[in-house]
């Protein structure tokens, strides 16, 4: 509608429809709403500027466009015809003069045609040569039967390789009836065939042309699609290629890489990952996503073509529909705002790029959320347009914006709602342009804008250094309020931290990608390992994102947020579990490697290499001291560990995989697990446990039998005295259990079942002392070795638990108590701070002291290679010394590890006879595996 009328103003228009019309819906210019509307006969509407202060009234020579959404009538005409809009009638409601007049009305004429025609096609693909079935609905839409309905301008593209025809010729219709057509065709070329067709019948009878779609003919059938239809240059849309397989066996799917594409006015988007080939089963689809970028002019149509290759062939060569490039970019940012993260006023901006022909000369921001987002208010600093003041539930921005400029409008609200998962709200941006000559045109782009709750954090991020460099992994995690979508990992050297993330930004967008970002994704991306050539420190973080590129809180990992790297010994390599390893690791020689950290977690690696076997596996509370390893009789290779909480976990070290978990309530496991396997147990044994079995002891005194296989509880006995401590059994029917303040218990396993505890052991007198380390064999025949937590060494006769001999070591709150055989028969025995020779001579037997080791540092326990008169012991030092295990001197030779953090513990030596590595942890949460040297 424009306005002629010289100094005046429109405010409100009101459209009477013809008779028979039904109104649904109507629509006025930026600032106008429907403020009325009524039947009497015939629908009257009423639209007007909803706020006159605000404005939006069109001035003389201002145009504005109305939309009024209707249904014609039916049967109420026999042929093809024209309806007069019934009245039109201008006003100025705000105040502006009155008697209008309108030019004509009755030229404003609604099109109705009295014939409508529908297409269908079947099958929509198949193998050729293909029968298929085109049918046409014409439907009479007139007051009078029509004669002689017929098919016109019926069109098959392309125009060969088919041969067919329609049915009947022509059809006579009733009023308000249908009448089908059928054309039959053979479809023997491979490739894409497309229908069309119009119907005339009797006089001034006639349908607008319809399309019934495509049919695709090969083995194997394409087609394409697109996910938005209208977008602006710059805006990224989804190209979706679906291959059929019309044969009856299983086909592979190579699709076509992005630059095999044929593009028109798109072009592939930055970071856009290629699909793989696919296996489709007989008769089904597999699509292949492509992210494209619309780069034409205004106006312009952008598409995509192309075809896959299968292993029965190509398929047709299959293009999306048309779509439209529009005349503005509009960009909301940010598209998230996390409310915990930001404080009160909540900052946003809309960038609009005018990509039209003519200048954009109004913007205006709309709030339907006016209730729930309050305070809405421009937040100044806007280029290109300037803050004009509010409208209703919005904000408005007037100026002059010329072809390819960009205004940034800055807004802020006071108040936005709270959610509990990420929840989307619509706005609208109205976009207003002078086509000249009084003639103005408006665009509405419906965005959202989120109030997000961050996504989880990736989880188990771990780092391989080797000399290859790093390999970081990690577990991708997901909610049903914001499904993960990728990652960012931004690195830098130590000890520099690297950066968290910024919300909105998108930095697989070449734009955004600084120096620190090592690797960014999107578009749901499965990706949860990289590889880093670099060798040397660095530290990482791995931030977890949705699809708004709202970041997780980056908290993963040791350090609040990053893990480090380490260069690896010559030979060898450095995990970053990202978990304190205090323990002495399960080894598999040759195989795996299996540590508890701190997380808690298993964290099971290939022992020659370092990699990660499968992820980590959590635990519920802190681990115990001991890990075992071993291959049950069932076949299976089995981590076990028990914790704190009363835990109890089995990991399949071969299938990468929990084998089972247990809770025992009431228990505390700091002793760790022990165990019996049964092919070496006595024959007692193996008639009373038709299974391997598990012995855990527990702080509050019970010690428990558990079928190895399964976890499940054989039996519990109270022996009166809380355990820190794995039991010790003997392979010849005894089981000793040193106790935290009742000295030590044995029992007689010959007198137990898979049901039954065993009895005291008859003739034990109970030595008394507290225990913090298992009793355990003795170089001296006849006797079993118990060290207490004062560091009085013993051997006891097994039978009796009487002393054989005793001495005081010197060696306080020790941790580690080891038999040495041979000619230099005797003890290795520690602390943390010590390192203590026992030598045993005579007969009977007769305890005495050799050569120490006090170096002022924390030690972990020792592992001595008795036939190479050496010992290895980790230090606070960083070092993995070797000592000579005659006197226990430091022989000056030793490894070196490093680490960013101060004050690192190193945790006990395990040994990987077949790779020929010392496998042990650190409290940096870094796994070392060094070269025997």
């Amino acid at each position: 509608m424009a306005n002629t009328r010289p100094g005046a103003v429109l405010s409100q228009m009101r459209f009477r429809l013809p008779t028979g019309y039904d109104l649904h819906n109507a629509f006025g210019p930026p600032g106008w709403t429907m403020t009325a509307a009524s039947f009497n006969g015939r629908w009257s509407v009423i639209l007007r500027v909803a706020d006159c202060a605000a404005g939006g009234s069109i001035a003389q020579g201002g145009t504005g466009r109305f939309r009024l959404e209707v249904t014609p009538p039916t049967g109420g005409q026999s042929t093809d015809t024209t309806d007069p809009l019934a009245a039109l009638t201008p006003s100025d409601p705000c105040g502006g003069a009155s008697g209008w007049t309108v030019t004509s009305p009755s030229s404003v004429r609604i099109p109705r045609k009295v014939l409508q025609v529908t297409g269908a096609v079947s099958p929509p693909t198949g193998a050729p040569p293909l029968a298929a079935t085109v049918t046409w609905t014409v439907r009479n839409l007139s007051n009078a039967t029509k004669n002689g309905v017929a098919l016109s301008q019926v069109t098959v593209a392309p125009p060969s390789g088919w041969s067919g025809s329609c049915s009947p010729a022509t059809r006579n219709i009733p009023s308000d009836e249908s009448g089908t057509f059928t054309c039959a065709y053979t479809l023997s070329t491979p490739q894409s065939y497309e229908f069309s067709t119009s119907a005339t019948g009797g006089t001034n009878a006639s349908a607008v042309g319809a399309s019934a779609g495509s049919i695709g003919v090969g083995a194997a059938t394409a087609t394409f699609a697109l996910d938005k239809l209208a977008a602006g240059t710059g805006d990224t849309v989804t190209a979706t290629l679906s291959v059929r397989n019309n044969t009856s066996g299983t086909i592979t799917v190579t699709p076509p890489a992005s630059s095999a594409l044929q593009l028109t006015n798109l072009a592939t988007a930055p970071g856009s990952v290629q699909p793989a080939a696919q296996s489709v089963a007989p008769g089904a689809t597999q699509g292949f996503a492509y992210s494209l970028v619309v780069t034409g002019a205004v106006g312009s149509a952008y598409l995509a073509a192309g075809s896959a290759s299968t292993t029965v062939g190509p398929t047709n060569v299959a293009t999306t529909p048309q779509g439209t490039v529009g005349g503005y970019q509009v960009r909301w940012s940010p598209p998230a705002v996390v409310k915990a993260r930001v404080s009160s006023p909540y900052g946003f901006s809309v960038a609009v790029t005018n990509g039209g022909y003519s200048p954009v000369t109004r913007v205006e921001i709309v709030n339907p959320q006016n209730g729930t987002w309050t305070g809405m208010a421009d937040a100044g600093g806007s280029s290109g347009l300037t803050y004009a003041g509010t409208i209703t539930s919005g904000l408005r921005y007037t100026g002059t914006l010329a072809q390819g400029a960009t205004a940034v409008l800055n807004f802020q609200f006071a108040s936005i709602p709270t959610v509990a998962q990420t929840t989307s709200y619509p706005f609208q941006v109205v976009v207003t342009a002078d086509l000249g000559g009084g003639v103005t045109n408006f665009e509405t782009y419906d965005v959202t804008a989120a109030v997000a709750v961050p996504i989880a954090d990736v989880s188990q991020l771990t780092i391989l250094s080797n000399g290859g460099g790093q390999v970081l992994a990690w577990t991708n995690t997901s909610s049903a309020g914001a499904p993960h979508d990728g990652v960012v990992v931004f690195r830098l050297a130590a000890p520099e931290v690297p950066s968290l993330p910024k919300d909105g930004v998108d930095y697989a967008d070449p734009a955004n990608r600084t120096s620190e970002v090592l690797y960014a994704d999107r578009d749901a991306s499965p990706i949860s390992t990289l590889a880093d050539a670099a060798i040397g420190a660095y530290n990482y973080r791995v931030c977890n994102h949705d699809a708004l590129f709202v970041y997780s809180a980056c908290n993963t990992g040791l350090n609040n947020g990053w893990l480090d790297s380490a260069e690896a010994t010559p030979g060898g390599w450095t995990h970053q579990v990202g978990g304190g390893v205090y323990y002495l690791p399960g080894v598999f020689p040759g195989a795996r490697v299996g540590v508890a950290t701190n997380r808690p977690t298993i964290a099971a690696l290939d022992a020659a290499t370092g990699d990660r076997s499968f992820d980590p596996v959590p635990l519920t509370s802190l681990p115990s001291n001991d890990t075992p390893a071993a291959r049950l009789a069932d076949g299976r290779l089995v981590l076990f560990q028990a914790d704190n909480a009363g835990y109890v976990t089995a990991i399949d070290m071969e299938a990468g995989s929990l084998y089972w978990q247990v809770f025992k309530p009431g228990e505390a496991f700091v002793a760790g697990v022990s165990g019996i396997i049964r092919q070496y147990a006595p024959s007692s044994f193996r008639a009373a446990y038709p299974t391997d079995v598990l012995i855990l002891c527990s702080t509050a005194g019970h010690v428990l039998a558990l079928d190895a296989s399964t976890g499940g509880t054989l039996w519990t006995l109270d022996v009166g005295a809380g355990i820190r401590t794995p039991a010790f059994y003997d392979y010849d029917h005894r089981l000793f259990v040193a106790t935290n303040d009742g000295g030590v218990v044995a029992l007689d396993m010959s007198t137990s079942s898979s049901t039954t505890p065993p009895a005291a052991l008859p003739g034990w007198q109970n030595p008394g002392g507290s225990y913090r380390l298992s009793c355990g064999r003795s170089p001296v025949a006849g006797t079993i070795t118990c060290l207490d937590r004062s560091g009085t060494l013993s051997l006891l006769h097994p039978d009796t638990g009487a002393v054989q001999a005793s001495l005081a070591t010197g060696v306080d709150a020790p941790t580690s108590l080891w038999r040495v055989t041979g000619s230099a028969a005797g003890f290795l025995v520690s602390s943390a701070s010590r390192v203590q020779r026992i030598l045993v001579s005579g007969s009977p037997p007769t305890l005495g002291l050799g050569g120490f080791w006090a170096p002022g540092l924390t030690l972990s326990p020792p592992v001595v290679f008795s036939d190479a008169g050496t010992v290895y012991v980790a230090a606070s030092d960083r070092r993995l010394h070797k000592l000579a295990l005659s006197d226990v001197h430091d022989t000056g030779v030793f490894a070196e590890v490093t680490s960013q953090l101060s004050g690192v513990i190193l945790g006990p030596v395990a040994f990987d006879v077949i790779n020929n590595l010392f496998l042990f942890g650190a409290s940096d949460g870094r796994i070392w595996a060094i070269k025997y040297f």
